[in-house]
C-alpha cells in the first residue's frame, strides 16, 4: 500500500515531547484519524489513581477542546481507561495537536505532542517511549511498534504557492510499502527569510 498525504504549511510548529510523570499515571495511546478516535490512559502505580477534576485538553494553533473527569472517579494500579469521543465530546485531531492530563490545579501530569496520523493505526507508549502500534490495542498492554519504510524515499509529488484566497500547500508521495515517519525532517524554501516548516514527532506518511 502506498501512503499519501496533504501538508498545509504553517499548520503545525515543533515541539519537544515532554518529561515523563512522576505519578505513575500516563497517557498510553491515541487513536486519531477515525470518526470514533479514542484516547487510553494508564496507572502504572501501586495504588490507585484519583482522576477526579482532572482535566483532558486538546490545543492546535487555532482551537481547543477540554472535557473534565466527574466526582468519584479513580483508576485501579495496573488498570487502563479508554476515553472515547462518544464518552468525552471530544475529537482528537488526526492532523495533530498537543494532549495534556491536567491535576485540578493545573499541572500537566502527562503530555503528548503528534502530527498527522494514518487512518485508523493508534500510536502508543512502549516503554518510555511512544511509536505506531502493528495495530490498536485499546484497555490492554500495547503491542509491538509496526515497521517502517525509508523516509529518504519520500518525494515532493505536487505543491501550490500562496494566492490571495488560498494558502499554499506541498504534497509528499511515500512510494514504500510501509508508512514512514517524518519527525525529525523538514519542509525548507529557499526564498530569503523563508521559515522551515518542522514536522510534529508522531508524524505519519
Amino acid at each position: 500500500m502506498r501512503f499519501t498525504a496533504l501538508i498545509l504549511l504553517g499548520l503545525l510548529p515543533a515541539q519537544l515531547l515532554p518529561a515523563g510523570t512522576q505519578s505513575g499515571l500516563f497517557l498510553n495511546e491515541l487513536l486519531a484519524n477515525t470518526p470514533q478516535s479514542w484516547l487510553e490512559l494508564v496507572n502504572q502505580s501501586e495504588q490507585s489513581a484519583v482522576l477526579s477534576g482532572c482535566e483532558l485538553r486538546i490545543t492546535q494553533p487555532t482551537a481547543s477542546q477540554t472535557w473534565t473527569f466527574g466526582p468519584d472517579t479513580e483508576l485501579g494500579p495496573g488498570s487502563f481507561l479508554v476515553l472515547s469521543r462518544a464518552e468525552t465530546g471530544l475529537q482528537f485531531p488526526a492532523t495533530g495537536g498537543r494532549v495534556e492530563l491536567r491535576s485540578p490545579a493545573g499541572k500537566v501530569i502527562d503530555a503528548l505532542d503528534y502530527g498527522p496520523q494514518l487512518p485508523a493505526e493508534s500510536i502508543g507508549r512502549i516503554g518510555n517511549q511512544w511509536a505506531l502500534l502493528t495495530a490498536p490495542s485499546p484497555g490492554n498492554e500495547n503491542g509491538p511498534a509496526a515497521p517502517l519504510g525509508d523516509l529518504t524515499a519520500v518525494r515532493i509529488n505536487e505543491w501550490r504557492l500562496n494566492s490571495p484566497s488560498q494558502a499554499g500547500w506541498v504534497e509528499l508521495f511515500n512510494p514504500n510499502q510501509r508508512p514512514v515517519d517524518l519527525a525529525d525532517s523538514l519542509l525548507l524554501d529557499r526564498i530569503p527569510d523563508a521559515k522551515p516548516f518542522y514536522f510534529y514527532p508522531l508524524s505519519f506518511l
